[in-house]
C-alpha cells in the first residue's frame, strides 16, 4: 500500500505540474489576445473615423457643386425663356424692318448658345449624380467593413471567454489535484505510522 500510494502521489505531482503549465500558457494566451484586441480596437476606430471624414468631405463637395449647378441651370432656363419670348416678339415684327432680321439672327444665336449651356449643365448634373451614387456605395461598403470587423472582434471576445472558462476549469482541477495530493500524503503518513507500529510489534514478538 505504501508503494502504491507513493506511485499515485508521483502521478498526482506530475498531473499538478502539467495543470500548472497549462494554466500559465492559458494566462499568457489571454494576455496576448487582450493586447491584440486592444490594438485592433484602436486601429479600427482610427480607420473608421478617417474613412468617415474622407467620405463626408467628398460627398458634401459633390452635393455643393451639384446644388450650385442646379441654381445656375435655373437661371439659364429663366434667361432662355425670356430670350425666347423676346424672339417670338421679334419674329412678329420681322417684316417691318431688315434690322429686325439681324436682331432675330442674334437672338437665335443666343438661344442656341443658351441651349448648349443648358445641355452642358444637364450633363454635368448627371455626372455629379453618378458620382453621388458612387460615394453612397463607398459609404455602404465602409459600413459593411465596419460590421465585418465588429463581428471578428465579437468572435475574438467569445474565444477569449472560452479560454477564460478553460483557465478557471484548469485552476479548479489544479486545486482538486492538490487536495487529492494532501489526502494521499495524510493517508501515506497514517499507513507509514501503522507500518512502523506493526514492525515494532513484530520485533517485540521476536524478542
Amino acid at each position: 500500500q505504501h508503494d502504491q500510494l507513493r506511485s499515485a502521489n508521483e502521478d498526482l505531482l506530475a498531473r499538478v505540474e502539467t495543470l500548472q503549465n497549462n494554466a500559465k500558457l492559458l494566462e499568457a494566451q489571454i494576455l496576448e489576445m487582450q493586447r491584440a484586441k486592444a490594438k485592433a480596437d484602436k486601429e479600427l476606430e482610427a480607420e473608421k473615423l478617417l474613412k468617415e471624414q474622407k467620405t463626408k468631405v467628398e460627398h458634401s463637395g459633390v452635393l455643393r457643386e451639384m446644388e450650385e449647378l442646379q441654381v445656375q441651370l435655373q437661371k439659364e432656363k429663366k434667361h432662355l425663356q425670356k430670350t425666347m419670348q423676346e424672339l417670338e416678339l421679334a419674329r412678329k415684327d420681322a417684316q417691318k424692318s431688315t434690322l429686325m432680321d439681324m436682331e432675330i439672327a442674334d437672338y437665335e444665336r443666343l438661344v442656341k448658345e443658351l441651349n448648349q449651356k443648358i445641355t452642358d449643365k444637364d450633363s454635368r448634373i448627371e455626372d455629379l449624380e453618378q458620382e453621388t451614387g458612387i460615394q453612397k456605395q463607398k459609404q455602404e461598403n465602409l459600413q459593411e467593413q465596419i460590421k465585418t470587423l465588429q463581428s471578428a472582434m465579437q468572435q475574438d471576445e467569445e474565444r477569449n471567454a472560452k479560454i477564460k472558462q478553460l483557465l478557471v476549469k484548469t485552476k479548479k482541477e489544479l486545486a482538486d489535484s492538490k487536495q487529492a495530493e494532501n489526502d494521499h500524503l495524510m493517508l501515506q503518513t497514517s499507513l507509514k505510522g501503522e507500518l512502523e507500529a506493526s514492525q515494532q510489534q513484530v520485533e517485540a514478538y521476536k524478542v
